[in-house]
């Protein structure tokens, strides 16, 4: 379940390195929507420039360029099976432990990391938000200096299917410097649309 969360993560940078180009992303309009998915649906940001790269029942991956040819933007939902939890913070080790386990420390090094109980309509969900120097970020340019990997999550138990869990990311690959202050409202935007069906 954890690698499925950094392949969906770097899925953007590897597309990009093939050497057979991928099919042409699909543009979704400038005006926001639904994305429905097995037992949720989120919305899209209200901007253009976002692309589908990878959808089916149970996940989606959306990207946009950033200010630069090697920044780019990166929206992840999924559904992640879950366990009962005797207490608040159990729920929370399971997530932080989870994506700590999965990230591949040869290529990225922590620079923050942390997560914690927030209270939704949704009930009791994990926000998490990290940021990674990443050694090894695919460029469309000739730069040599290590890129930054802003990430903004949240978890919320669906609670018409107690098993399951929304997961979602909204991320930004940046060079140090070039952090978009903006990132936290852009994520609550996406996190406040979440709706379980």
């Amino acid at each position: 379940m954890w690698c499925r969360a950094i392949f969906l993560v770097t899925l953007s940078a590897s597309l990009i390195s093939c050497v057979s180009p991928p099919p042409r992303p699909k543009e979704l309009p400038p005006r926001s929507q639904r994305m429905e998915l097995d037992g949720f649906s989120i919305s899209t940001p209200n901007e253009s420039g976002w692309h589908v790269r990878q959808k089916d029942a149970h996940a989606v991956q959306l990207a946009k360029l950033g200010n630069n040819a090697d920044e780019t933007y990166a929206i992840q939902a999924w559904v992640i099976g879950l366990g009962q939890f005797y207490n608040d913070q159990a729920f929370v080790n399971f997530i932080a432990n989870g994506l700590k386990n999965d990230t591949d420390g040869s290529r990225f090094i922590e620079l923050k990391s942390y997560a914690s109980i927030t209270k939704t309509k949704h009930g009791t969900c994990v926000e998490f938000t990290s940021i990674h120097k990443d050694l090894s970020a695919t460029k469309r340019t000739s730069g040599l200096e290590p890129m930054h990997l802003e990430v903004i999550g949240l978890t919320c138990r669906n609670p018409k299917r107690p098993s399951e869990a929304a997961h979602i990311i909204f991320s930004h690959r940046y060079y140090p410097g070039n952090q978009d202050s903006s990132l936290p409202i852009k994520a609550q935007f996406l996190f406040d649309s979440l709706e379980f069906k």
